[in-house]
């Protein structure tokens, strides 16, 4: 379902308008700051936190093992270590991807199938022959007595505009199928399936993190796991990976075995540990060329957070190389969505 939504978003520093739409369903809101709002409890983040930026892997015979290294926002130093299971990493590997061209074929397969039964239960096959092409132009040829003339071209204009139908239907289909959702005109990555997908890999990411943070309120703990995506490689994906299309995105088993990802591919990898750990909102916030974590969660004095409906939603940071605390300073500007991780 989608909403579309208007709302005014103020930064921390400054004022700005922008249109807000989204393919999630989400409620329109505010965006500002609630520092005069919002008293400070006792903790508070530690600011210019150094990194140790440390990752290491190796493997065994059925699961990649993980070493990191890095710094949190209480300025603990930290070393995690984790498996992933190379089946549930070639999995997502084999999943996420998109080849135009074999995509073409299987839905120009399934068109000429529809075309095929549809002429066949109307009775009109020794009259018609339609066939669907490579680039899904249809291409007719009729030889029809004049007594059926009428009933025929009225057969073919409601079989071409249920053959649109069905292309429309079936192309949404093969995108949702590999990881990719259509957005208006765009192709973009269905980011809550690929959290979701991923769930039952990153536990032992997520246990790691926690017996790294025992004793830690959830504050620390979303520190805790902001600090430890920062500190990955900061890496453009590449557009195309094995004749694949990917929208230059990482899905998080590629992001946590590898150490790597850009600014969506590295929240898409915290949205999963996020879920791992609670059932808390959280929202993907994607403006045109950057993506930040929101998180459910009473926003403390001065932190930048987001309001949608009477959900509030810590603004978080993660693509590094930088370390910012959740919440640190920072403006959101020109048009965006959110994207409700589920």
């Amino acid at each position: 379902m989608n909403l579309r939504l208007t709302g005014i978003v103020i930064g921390f520093c400054s004022a700005l308008t922008a249109c807000c739409w989204g393919y999630a369903v989400v409620a329109p809101g505010v965006v500002r700051s609630l520092a005069a709002t919002v008293d400070a409890p006792p903790f508070a983040y530690l600011s210019g936190i150094g990194s140790l930026n440390e990752f290491s892997k190796t493997e065994n015979g059925s699961s990649f093992l993980l070493k990191y290294g890095f710094i949190d926002y209480d300025s603990r130093t930290h070393s995690i270590f984790f498996g992933i299971r190379k089946e549930d990493y070639w999995a997502e590997k084999k999943f996420f991807g998109y080849n135009r061209e074999a995509m073409n074929g299987r839905i120009r397969e399934r068109l000429q199938g529809y075309v095929d039964d549809q002429i066949e239960k109307a009775g009109y096959a020794q009259y018609i022959t339609c066939t669907v092409n490579a680039d899904r132009s249809v291409s007719w040829q009729f030889d029809t007595p004049p007594a059926l003339v009428s009933a025929i071209t009225s057969f073919r204009d409601q079989l071409r505009n249920s053959l649109q139908a069905l292309f429309d239907y079936e192309l949404r289909r093969e995108y949702r199928n590999c990881g990719f959702v259509l957005v208006g005109d765009y192709i973009v990555p269905d980011y809550n399936q690929l959290v979701q997908r991923s769930l039952p890999a990153v536990g032992a990411a997520w246990d790691a993190l926690f017996q790294a943070g025992r004793g830690y309120e959830e504050r620390q703990r979303i520190g805790l796991l902001a600090a430890f995506i920062q500190e990955m490689r900061y890496e453009v994906p590449p557009a195309v990976i094995n004749s694949r299309s990917t929208c230059g995105f990482y899905p998080p088993l590629e992001v946590l075995v590898n150490g790597h990802g850009d600014c969506d591919s590295k929240c898409a990898a915290f949205a999963a540990l996020w879920r791992r750990m609670t059932d808390r909102p959280i929202i993907l916030i994607s403006t045109a060329s950057h993506m930040l974590v929101g998180v459910g969660i009473t926003p403390m004095a001065g932190q930048s957070a987001c309001r949608l409906g009477n959900q509030t939603y810590v603004l978080c940071e993660v693509a590094g190389p930088a370390k910012n605390y959740p919440g640190y300073q920072q403006s959101v500007k020109g048009n965006f969505e959110y994207i409700a991780i589920k």
